[in-house]
């Protein structure tokens, strides 16, 4: 039986770690900047089809990707765009494990380590 979300809200989509490590360096790289196409496919080492399928994922989340000729721009901050890109397992956003990696723990520590794992 398929779970049900409540009305007005979307069903989280689970990435894996992999994808959602590139996706966040895209974000990284559109932070602030336009970039050209050519050069994004370079720095993320992705063909020309997983990074439409990256831009097209991103947009399905509610981040807003703008395309200007071959340029490509996040729209708004960074830190917003981080609370709508979903986290593999356990359906966090990168947002809320960057609230979560502040702690001393060695929980914390072990986030803060598959954090740097995916993001490099």
């Amino acid at each position: 039986m398929a779970r049900r979300t409540p009305a007005g809200k979307k069903p989280r989509t689970h990435i894996s770690s992999t994808r959602a490590g590139r996706l966040y360096r895209l974000l990284k790289q559109l932070d602030g900047q336009s970039v050209l196409r050519t050069a994004l496919l370079k720095k993320l080492r992705v063909g020309m089809r997983t990074f439409y399928r990256d831009v097209d994922l991103l947009r399905e989340c509610g981040i807003q990707v703008d395309v200007d000729g071959e340029g490509y721009s996040l729209q708004g901050t960074l830190s917003d765009a981080l609370h709508q890109l979903p986290f593999p397992d356990p359906e966090l956003t990168f947002g809320d494990i960057e609230t979560l990696m502040r702690g001393k723990s060695a929980t914390h520590e072990k986030l803060r380590s598959l954090f740097k794992k995916i993001s490099k």
